[in-house]
């Protein structure tokens, strides 16, 4: 388990949420840290979720953040279950 504080900010417009590191864990190994969904509608009834990895190492030793790949699968299949249950 590890903690983060961060700041969302979401763009309705655009279809766009992003969660920025403010603290926690993640930044003992980054610099800065930022994840962002984009929802691109595709037609009337289909959209497509795309995620974007924005980060510094804090050194050339530290791996890529793929460890938290797994949460941003689970958040995607949350917020789909829970937008098909709404329509």
């Amino acid at each position: 388990m590890e903690q983060i504080k961060e700041k969302i900010d979401v763009d309705e417009e655009n279809k766009s949420v992003s969660f920025l590191a403010l603290e926690g864990d993640v930044l003992k190994q980054y610099k800065s840290y930022k994840i962002t969904l984009d929802v691109v509608p595709k037609d009337d009834r289909v959209c497509i979720a795309k995620w974007t990895w924005e980060y510094e190492k804090l050194n050339d030793d530290v791996p890529p953040p793929t460890r938290y790949t797994a949460f941003v699968a689970d958040y995607t299949r949350d917020l789909e279950t829970r937008l098909l249950s709404e329509s």
